[in-house]
């Protein structure tokens, strides 16, 4: 998958917008014109700006983009150690999500501040879509404190690598254990395209469509039904899924544990975009869980999962 830095997508700050999002937008907004060395140094030492702007705006993801696409591009820069989330990482900021990670501090705060307030003691937490462990790996460290622990599934051979690294430097091993397979319906395979130049991974069968400078990797595919009996899970104390779109596929491999009522509480990413690139919609997906007896809410309070980018669900009383 490709994504493009737009600058004309940006809108004009409405009225009210903080002197701290100003000033960093603003900062953005003249890197933009600039190329190489400079460019990088001058995103280095705004960090500290950008990290303090609210995370309601668009501008991490302006600003990642920026150091993406266009520093990065012709000079890749070496692996960053970076704090993300409370835990330690290496980052590489050819990666818009390791570029955004890095330059906020943070990645997805309120999906981590979900599943550290619904994992309980002695628990289970199961991370689908663990990338490289932004989430898995601070949660770890909490589990480890309260006597929990985390199942991280990621299907791409080189993140689930990566994710072993960061929970043996954070010292969560035997707390954090990786699956490595893509989780979905029924087993089998899937294909995975992974951009050269930005790292993007698309989950689902490749098309014609597909950049000729993707690399293309078939990985297993298990249900989390299985992955959970493998590892005897009898209950999950909190479910996080973020899979580019494949979200529907892996809640119907976890039909048993649904159906049981073994799962308190998830937590899932809704993007349309993908989801209609595998023949689904928020609205289906919404359906989907309704099916199944569960109640999805808005995670982030006062807006509905209609619109949320991130949706919450829990068993229906």
């Amino acid at each position: 998958m490709t994504r493009f830095l737009s600058i004309g997508a940006v809108r004009t700050p409405r009225h009210g917008t903080s002197q701290t999002t100003l000033r960093a937008r603003s900062i953005v907004f003249f890197l933009m014109s600039l190329r190489s060395s400079v460019c990088w140094s001058l995103l280095h030492l705004s960090r500290p700006i950008l990290s303090r702007a609210p995370k309601s705006t668009r501008l991490a993801d302006l600003a990642s983009r920026l150091l993406t696409y266009e520093v990065l591009r012709a000079a890749p820069q070496p692996l960053r150690r970076s704090t993300v989330n409370g835990a330690s990482f290496e980052l590489r900021l050819n990666d818009y999500v390791e570029a955004k990670a890095w330059l906020t501090g943070t990645m997805d705060p309120d999906v981590a501040a979900f599943c550290r307030q619904h994992l309980g003691r002695g628990g289970t937490a199961l991370d689908v879509g663990a990338n490289i462990g932004f989430i898995s790996v601070p949660l770890g460290k909490h589990a480890r404190e309260i006597g929990a622990r985390i199942i991280a599934v990621e299907a791409l051979p080189e993140n689930a690598r990566r994710l072993q690294n960061y929970v043996e430097v954070n010292g969560v091993a035997g707390i954090v254990s990786i699956v490595s397979t893509a989780a979905g319906a029924a087993a089998g395979s899937v294909e995975l395209a992974v951009d050269r130049t930005s790292g993007f991974t698309t989950n689902g069968v490749i098309g014609a469509a597909l950049r000729t400078d993707s690399l293309v990797t078939e990985v297993p595919v298990r249900t989390l039904d299985e992955i959970c009996r493998e590892h005897a899970v009898e209950h999950i104390d909190v479910l996080k899924i973020d899979v580019e779109g494949f979200e529907p596929f892996v809640i119907q491999g976890a039909a048993e544990l649904f159906a049981a009522g073994r799962v308190g509480a998830g937590v899932m990413e809704i993007n349309e975009f993908h989801l209609l690139r595998n023949g689904w919609s928020r609205q289906k997906v919404l359906a989907l869980l309704t099916e199944l007896d569960l109640e999805p809410y808005s995670l982030l309070g006062g807006v509905s999962p209609a619109v949320d980018f991130n949706v919450a669900f829990r068993p229906r009383s």
